[in-house]
């Protein structure tokens, strides 16, 4: 299907200037939007708009980069609807994720625990002090696997977590591996060179051994 917004559409009966800019300025990317209101990164959330998981104005829409009118278009995520509020609070939070938990808002196999649970003091609070306003929506920004421990953030500030999260904004992460060896010069060059990831070849910027630690 082709949509067209109602606003561009009644351009055409109002053909001047003026009508024509204001109606194209209200239009805006739905992959913003969507990390805008909390929903989740920008690109976690175009993922969901390639997954079929959102409708604009009970259409499904498949592109990231389709533009809507957040004042006038109806948004759905999983058949929820999204309110795009412009004077939410924005929440960022900092946790030391223990081994065992997983960076997911759903649980796929159905026993695993979630890192985000460990903030259910945080909602709990939230709860008791703020008993008329919703709980914030909040993502984890990257994601640590089942078996690694460390830094993670959640948040509900969209274009905060693309800054922090996509890789053309060049922001440095650190690991540390355990093992039970030190490594030989070997392996530390085959690790320089890299592995792929879903396709694509990641390098690290620096590999070292940390000797008697």
């Amino acid at each position: 299907f082709i949509y067209r917004h109602a606003d561009i559409a009644d351009t055409k009966k109002d053909t001047s200037s003026d009508n024509v800019k204001n109606a194209t300025e209200n239009l805006q990317r739905l992959d913003n939007l969507l990390a805008d209101a909390g929903i989740a990164s920008r690109r976690k959330s175009g993922e969901m708009i390639r997954e079929g998981k959102v409708t604009v104005n009970s259409l499904k829409v498949d592109q990231p980069g389709f533009r809507i009118n957040a004042s006038k278009d109806l948004v759905m995520v999983n058949g929820q609807p999204v309110s795009f509020e412009t004077n939410r609070q924005l929440i960022y939070i900092a946790l030391n994720k223990p081994r065992g938990y997983v960076c997911s808002d759903t649980d796929s196999k159905g026993n695993q625990m979630r890192a985000i649970d460990l903030l259910k003091p945080f909602f709990d609070e939230w709860a008791a002090r703020k008993k008329n306003t919703p709980p914030p929506r909040l993502f984890n920004v990257g994601r640590l696997d089942v078996s690694s421990c460390g830094l993670i953030f959640f948040t509900n500030d969209g274009d905060w977590a693309n800054k922090v999260a996509h890789p053309s904004f060049n922001l440095t992460k650190e690991y540390l591996i355990e093992t039970p060896t030190i490594p030989t010069q070997a392996q530390i060059d085959t690790m320089r060179k890299g592995t792929y990831v879903t396709g694509a070849l990641c390098v690290p910027l620096l590999v070292h051994a940390i000797r008697g630690q």
